[in-house]
């Protein structure tokens, strides 16, 4: 999987998608509550740290001086 842009943009989207349905699903009228927004929310922060890594592994790669040829 290349990174790129749209990549980071889609993680982002079912990052934002994960945070939402960890407080949807929050409810306390269920046998076990809070046991599918436990899971939502840990996927939720899985996804904040990859999101935090590849923007420092993008901004390492942009900062990083190119290679000329010549």
């Amino acid at each position: 999987m290349a990174l790129t842009r749209r990549n980071l943009l889609y993680l982002f989207g079912v990052d934002v998608v994960l945070f939402f349905l960890a407080n949807v699903t929050s409810g306390s009228n269920s046998k076990h509550p809070g046991t599918v927004s436990n899971i939502f929310w840990y996927a939720f922060l899985i996804g904040v740290l990859a999101l935090i890594l590849l923007g420092l592994i993008t901004l390492a790669r942009h900062l990083r001086p190119r290679a000329t040829s010549g």
